[in-house]
């Protein structure tokens, strides 16, 4: 069920009116409008701005900046420390190009209810990124495309993020969240960047997002993540690629009614003890593991599909008896009869006399068993509304 427009609601809801575009005009700037004045760049009226720098310079908190794609491409960084939305007439074509000027973030936000929309953000500095948000709330970035950038967007130290509707392509690392809070990432699609999303920020929900190629789809580090409704996919490009990595920290995570498909590990968990993590109705197929674990313990996989996997499940788990817990799955290779097992080693330790700040490490083969698996293919479409996602 898509939740598109429910997703974009909420966010519209949340900031007012900050991200509807009315009608462009090719006027005089500072023209009136239902939240504070108008502020035009590029265009052919009286008094338009050249720079989308020097109209944010002049804007109070309300204002909007509009940029006609005119005189596009923009040759410059904007830095934001005022409380205004920038629109861009049309965002395949109104460019912001920073240039890869030494470490320059192409737009810079320290201000909080800010919004961003229609823009093409290209050529960040090095080690640097198309949006980077600093200590500022209630930030909208919605349907603008970024390419080219060593880091697309990045959040830091910010809080109430809505990242939606947008493009990412080609990028080094897409989206970074660090110790922001309570942000969505919803209705995007990630194509062909190093790293998808790469997220250490509590209480973060990802969203109906397709992500395809690159080394890590996405890659979590946090607690309270919900990752609902998003087709990770082709996640290739060297060894040990991954559509979803989790990370030792995560916890009280879900992972619903996902797909990831043609992956090397759809996903890959490391370090994750007694968590509380629950993957939940995905769909693995025809990825080299579906669901893989390294030192991990007590994670819920239940009512999956494993299909057309070179390896459905693998573990390399710590205490044999904290097992992770498999219940209700289906698996295309099950005959049917009793459990279905799961191959793969747990970790044994033999403490030396006279040694015991020095155990010795032992893998053995083991199994975890499946004792209820589904004789057909779980139906994984997601009845949650957003809202219900972002209320628990």
């Amino acid at each position: 069920m898509k939740r598109k427009c429910l997703a974009v609601g909420i966010i519209l809801l949340f900031l007012g009116t900050c991200c509807i575009p009315t009608t462009a005009q090719n006027s005089e700037k500072s023209q009136s409008a239902s939240r504070g004045n108008w502020l035009y760049v590029g265009g052919s009226g009286p008094g338009n701005y050249t720079k989308i720098q020097d109209a944010v310079n002049d804007t109070v908190g309300g204002d909007t900046v509009f940029v006609y794609d005119d005189a596009s491409p923009y040759l410059e960084t904007v830095v934001i420390n005022t409380s205004i939305r920038i629109l861009g007439e049309e965002k395949n074509l109104t460019v912001i190009d920073a240039g890869v000027t030494n470490y320059s973030v192409t737009v810079s936000i320290h201000a909080d209810n800010v919004c961003i929309e229609n823009f093409s953000i290209w050529n960040s500095g090095w080690s640097s990124y198309g949006i980077g948000i600093y200590s500022s709330d209630n930030i909208v970035i919605s349907q603008d495309i970024f390419s080219k950038n060593i880091g697309g967007v990045y959040g830091e130290t910010s809080n109430h993020l809505y990242i939606t509707e947008n493009n990412f392509t080609k990028n080094q690392e897409a989206v970074t969240l660090y110790s922001c809070v309570a942000s969505v990432i919803s209705n995007n699609e990630f194509l062909n960047n190093t790293k998808g999303l790469i997220i250490d920020s509590a209480g973060t929900s990802i969203v109906d997002n397709i992500i395809k190629g690159g080394v890590v789809g996405i890659e979590i580090n946090a607690i309270d993540i919900s990752i609902f409704g998003n087709t990770v996919e082709s996640c290739q490009i060297g060894q040990s690629a991954m559509g979803l990595f989790i990370d030792s920290e995560t916890a009280n995570t879900r992972v619903q009614h996902n797909i990831f498909n043609e992956n090397d590990y759809g996903i890959f968990s490391f370090g994750a003890m007694n968590n509380n993590i629950t993957i939940s109705q995905n769909t693995f197929s025809n990825n080299t593991y579906g669901f893989s674990s390294h030192l991990c313990s007590r994670i819920r996989i239940l009512q999956n599909n494993f299909i057309r996997n070179e390896y459905h499940a693998y573990f390399e788990d710590s205490w044999w008896f904290q097992a992770n817990r498999w219940k209700g799955n289906y698996w295309d290779d099950y005959q049917g009869k009793g459990a279905k097992a799961i191959r793969g080693e747990a970790l044994f330790f033999v403490i030396p006399l006279g040694y015991f700040h020095n155990p010795l490490l032992f893998y053995f083969p083991w199994k975890n068993y499946d004792r209820y698996p589904s004789a057909e293919p779980i139906d994984i479409r997601e009845p949650i509304s957003l809202g219900l996602i972002l209320s628990k």
